[in-house]
């Protein structure tokens, strides 16, 4: 039997190794001409289905051990992670009044096929707004699965035998997957990815890190609908 020391070293390289090829993969798969349906569902696979399989059959570990759990001291991370998350809704009203590469790629549901009509012409909330709530939560759906990865998969899988290195080598496949996307968006990620890789390293979880996540690019996605169409 190995032990334990050992385990966590060898569990930390395979992850670095399969995490590096997964990356590769979901690079080639995102920049293939898929329809947007296509592109969230083929993310989940990559992002969930595989590294689940890996925890699983490979180092025969629990999830829970990368990130799939509520995070040490709930009571202050959920106050703070709430608080945050507030701001952040609010914070980003700006940039998507402003920058105009965020109106020109948000909202990202405007991608579902046969969606553009009801884009940019009036409030799409307005028009059908289960249509609406139903992209929000597909994509909060793809945005769980990036933090699983990112912030569980790799942060903690890397942490176990790499500390605080893993924080920045998670970083670093976040970013590169951002280069299709708008520039602000690029310089953010690499903040964000080191900002939410220490709150999953020092939380033992990555749900704090998706809640903030998807309170960003949400809000985002309903402001630049909004701005569009009303003119708020």
């Amino acid at each position: 039997m190995l032990k334990n020391l050992d385990k966590n070293k060898i569990i930390s390289i395979l992850t670095l190794c399969i995490g590096g090829v997964i990356c590769y993969l979901v690079w080639n798969f995102n920049h293939s001409g898929q329809d947007y349906s296509s592109y969230i569902a083929g993310n989940m696979l990559w992002l969930i289905f595989i590294p689940f399989l890996v925890i699983f059959f490979l180092f025969f570990d629990d999830v829970s051990n990368f990130g799939f759990r509520m995070p040490e001291n709930p009571k202050l991370v959920w106050t703070v992670t709430i608080i945050l998350g507030i701001l952040t809704i609010f914070a980003s009203y700006l940039p998507s009044l402003k920058i105009e590469s965020l109106q020109n790629y948000y909202p990202i549901f405007k991608h579902f096929r046969n969606a553009e009509e009801i884009f940019f012409q009036a409030n799409p909330f307005a028009i059908d707004m289960g249509k609406m709530v139903f992209a929000e939560a597909i994509y909060a759906m793809y945005i769980f699965a990036w933090e699983f990865f990112f912030r569980g998969f790799l942060t903690l899988g890397m942490a176990r035998g790499f500390g605080l290195w893993a924080v920045l080598i998670q970083t670093i496949p976040f970013v590169l997957l951002h280069l299709n996307k708008p520039t602000v968006e690029v310089v953010l990620s690499g903040v964000g990815g080191l900002m939410l890789g220490l709150s999953a390293y020092y939380c033992k979880s990555f749900l704090p890190a998706f809640v903030l996540h998807v309170c960003l690019f949400v809000s985002v996605d309903v402001w630049v609908s909004l701005i569009k169409s009303t003119g708020i």
